[in-house]
C-alpha cells in the first residue's frame, strides 16, 4: 500500500495540483483544449507505453479533435488482472505516435503497476425539472433545494455534536452545492422542499452550516447540514432502501446502492479509491478539484445508470448491511459512474453524527 500510495501522489502531484505559478490555476479557471499549462494523457490503443502531454497554447483545431487530459488518479485494479494498480482517468486515448519525445511514463511506477482508463469527467450532480414530488413526512433519497438554488437529494438525517449548536436540533445532510449559496451568508439560507424545479415546493429547513467549494485549492468535502423546522415530520428511513445501520470505510469492489431525487435507486460498484479528481461547476462554468473521493460505476452489463444529475447527496450504503459508506455529490454526463465523499470525512467536517434511531 505505501507504494501505491507513492506513486499515486506522484502522479497527482504532476498532474492534478493546481499550479502555484506560471501558468493557469487547473482549478482556478474555466479550460478549453487550447489553455496553456493543462496536462494531458495519452496511451496507445494497443496496451503500449503510458505518456504525458501538455497541450500547446497554439493547437490546431484539428488536433484539439484528438486532445487527451487527465481529470481522476486514484487507487484501483488492472481490469485483466486485477493486480493493485493507480488508475489514470482521461478523457480520450490517444495513439503513441501523437505523444512528444520524452514524455512517456513507465508502465510501472515505484514499482506499482499504472492503468489508464477511458471515461468522460464528472460534473457536480445538481439536477433541473425531473422529479419529485413533495413528500410528509420528510425521508430521505428525495428532492431538495435551496430557495433559488438547483435540485439535489435528501441524503440523511444527522445530529450535532457541537456543544455551540442547538440542543436536540434535528438537521438534514446534502451537498453544500446543493443547500449552500456559492457566496455571501451561509447560515439562515431558506431549504425547500420539493425542490424549486420539482414545484409543490415548501420552506422545510434553513442552513446551519456547510463546507466552501474553493477553486483555487483543493477541496476535502462537498456536504452542508440544515435544521429542519419545528413543524415539519420526518422518517430516518432512506426510500426504498431503509434506515443507515451504522458506517463503515469504502473498500474496491464493494457493493454499494443509493436512492437520488432523479435517478432513484441504484446499485454499484466501488472501483476506486483515495482519487484526486477534478470536476465541473457547471453553475459557475469552472472546475474544482476534490481529494480523497472514491468512484462507483455501474455493474458490468447494467441497462440503466449509476447516477444522474440531482442525486447529488445522495447517502451511499454497502448493499448488504446498508452501512453508509459515503455521500454523492458528482456525476460524469452519461450516468456511468459517479465520485463520493467518505462518510467519515464528511461527518467530521461537519462535527455531525448519523442518527439511527
Amino acid at each position: 500500500m505505501k507504494d501505491l500510495l507513492a506513486a499515486r501522489d506522484e502522479l497527482i502531484d504532476r498532474f492534478l495540483k493546481p499550479r502555484r505559478a506560471g501558468g493557469v490555476s487547473l482549478a482556478a479557471a474555466p479550460r478549453s483544449p487550447r489553455t496553456l499549462g493543462i496536462m494531458s494523457l495519452a496511451v496507445a490503443p494497443g496496451g503500449g507505453p503510458i505518456a504525458f502531454a501538455a497541450l500547446r497554447e497554439s493547437a490546431s483545431p484539428a488536433s484539439a479533435a484528438i486532445e487527451s487530459r487527465v481529470h481522476a488518479i486514484g487507487i484501483g485494479s488492472k481490469n485483466r488482472t486485477g493486480e493493485p494498480a493507480v488508475v489514470v482517468y482521461v478523457t480520450r486515448r490517444l495513439p503513441d505516435e501523437m505523444v512528444p519525445i520524452g514524455s512517456k511514463v513507465p508502465e510501472k511506477l515505484h514499482g506499482v503497476a499504472t492503468a489508464v482508463v477511458e471515461s468522460p469527467m464528472a460534473r457536480l450532480a445538481v439536477g433541473s425539472g425531473d422529479r419529485k414530488k413533495k413528500v410528509r413526512p420528510l425521508i430521505c433519497g428525495i428532492s431538495v433545494s435551496r430557495a433559488d438554488g438547483p435540485s439535489g437529494t435528501i441524503g440523511a438525517f444527522v445530529r450535532s455534536k457541537r456543544p455551540a449548536d442547538p440542543k436536540g436540533a434535528r438537521l438534514l445532510l446534502s451537498n453544500s452545492h446543493v443547500l449552500a449559496p456559492e457566496s455571501g451568508t451561509v447560515a439562515g439560507t431558506s431549504i425547500v422542499q420539493s425542490s424549486v424545479d420539482d414545484g409543490e415546493s415548501e420552506t422545510i429547513a434553513t442552513v446551519l452550516r456547510a463546507t466552501r467549494l474553493h477553486r483555487t485549492v483543493p477541496i476535502a468535502v462537498d456536504a452542508a447540514v440544515a435544521q429542519i423546522a419545528d413543524s415539519i415530520p420526518y422518517v430516518n428511513t432512506i426510500c426504498e432502501i431503509g434506515k443507515p445501520a451504522g458506517t463503515a470505510d469504502p473498500v474496491k469492489e464493494m457493493l454499494v446502492e443509493k436512492h437520488g431525487r432523479t435517478s432513484g435507486r441504484t446499485t454499484g460498484k466501488i472501483k476506486a479509491v483515495g482519487l484526486t479528481a477534478q470536476v465541473n461547476d457547471p453553475d459557475r462554468r469552472i472546475e474544482l478539484t476534490f481529494i480523497n473521493l472514491f468512484r462507483v460505476e455501474a455493474l458490468s452489463g447494467d441497462d440503466g445508470s449509476v447516477a444522474d444529475f440531482g442525486d447529488s447527496g445522495s447517502l451511499v450504503v454497502e448493499k448488504t448491511s446498508r452501512n453508509a459508506v459515503g455521500l454523492l455529490h458528482a456525476a460524469d454526463e452519461l450516468g456511468t459512474f459517479y465520485y463520493a465523499h467518505p462518510i467519515a470525512d464528511v461527518l467530521r467536517e461537519l462535527d455531525i453524527e448519523l442518527e439511527l434511531s
